[in-house]
C-alpha cells in the first residue's frame, strides 16, 4: 500500500486530473481502513459476509488503481487482499478472486498502450502474484496444521485425565476386591475353626 502511494512522493511531475489524485486517495484510505478493521466484522464462517467484504475492497482497490494517475507500483496494491481471499475462501474461490485482482490490475494498461501493454503488466505482476497467492496458500496449511495440532493435544490431554480416573477407579476396586476376598478368607477360616 505504502509503496503504491510512495510513487507520488517521488515523482517530479504527477500527470492527470487533480480530482484524479484525490479520489485515489480516498479510494486507498477507504481500502486500509477497512482491511484494518476487517477482522471485527467479518465471520469466516459466514461466506455472504465476506465475499461482500472482498467485492468492496476489490471494487475500492481497483478504483483506486484505475483512477490513479500514476501506474507501476500501484499493481501490488491488491496483494493483501488476494492473500487474505486465501484465508477467507475455499482455494478454488482464493484462486479465482486472486486472477481476477491480476488480470484486472494488468488490464490498467490496456486502454493506453493496448494488448503490448497488458502483457507486459501480466509478466511483471506474475512473480508478485504468484509469490503471494502461493505463500498464502502455505500460511492457510501451516495455520491449520497448527489447530488441528493443539485441537489433537487437548483431545489427548483429556483423554489422558480420563484416563487417570479411570486408572484410580480401578485400583480402588482391586483394593475393594481384595479386602472383600480377605475377609471372606477370615470369615471362612474363623467359621471352620470355631466349629
Amino acid at each position: 500500500m505504502l509503496g503504491g502511494f510512495s510513487s507520488y512522493i517521488f515523482r517530479d511531475r504527477i500527470g492527470g486530473e487533480p480530482w484524479q489524485l484525490v479520489l485515489t486517495f480516498v479510494l486507498g484510505a477507504l481500502f486500509l481502513i477497512l482491511g484494518v478493521i476487517s477482522h471485527r466484522f467479518i465471520d469466516e464462517k459466514n461466506g455472504r459476509e465476506c465475499f461482500a467484504y472482498f467485492a468492496i475492497q476489490a471494487a475500492l482497490c481497483l478504483g483506486c488503481i484505475w483512477v490513479s494517475p500514476v501506474r507501476g507500483f500501484f499493481g501490488i496494491l491488491p496483494l493483501p487482499l488476494a492473500s487474505q481471499a486465501v484465508f477467507l475462501f475455499s482455494w478454488r474461490r482464493a484462486l479465482l478472486g486472486g486472477v481476477f485482482l491480476y488480470f484486472m490490475t494488468s488490464m490498467v494498461y490496456f486502454p493506453d498502450y493496448g494488448w503490448s501493454g497488458f502483457w507486459e503488466a501480466v509478466m511483471s505482476y506474475s512473480p508478485g502474484y504468484l509469490f503471494t497467492i502461493g505463500f498464502s496458500f502455505v500460511t492457510v496449511d501451516a495455520v491449520r496444521g497448527r489447530i488441528k495440532a493443539a485441537k489433537l493435544s487437548t483431545d489427548l490431554e483429556t483423554a489422558n485425565t480420563q484416563l487417570r480416573v479411570h486408572a484410580a477407579q480401578a485400583e480402588e476396586l482391586a483394593t475393594t476386591r481384595e479386602r472383600n476376598r480377605l475377609a471372606r478368607e477370615i470369615h471362612d477360616g474363623v467359621g471352620h475353626y470355631l466349629t
